[in-house]
């Protein structure tokens, strides 16, 4: 088997989902959209500022070149800037 970080979150969803179901008596759709939500915020740390340090099999190394990292960092802060002034109403 492939070393990956994300081969926990396997172990992850045995261990949760039947629980959630029987707890909440959910409906499918709810189970699979908790499911997706779980999946796109593990991979979003793929991306991130830390994520973005392990190669493809999982060594933690700095191997994006500068220009990645400037590009990225740019991008980000440009949605840091935008999502920061978002409020939701009743909420803090």
């Amino acid at each position: 088997m492939a070393r990956s970080g994300y081969q926990q979150l396997v172990f992850y969803f045995v261990k949760t989902v039947p629980q959630t179901q029987n707890q909440n008596n959910s409906s499918r759709s709810f189970i699979y959209g908790s499911i997706g939500h779980i999946i796109g915020h593990e991979l979003s740390h793929s991306l991130d500022t830390i994520g973005r340090d392990f190669d493809a099999n999982g060594t933690y190394r700095e191997w994006w070149e500068d220009e990645w990292i400037e590009q990225y960092d740019q991008r980000a802060n440009c949605y840091a800037r935008k999502y920061s002034k978002v409020t939701v109403s009743g909420w803090h």
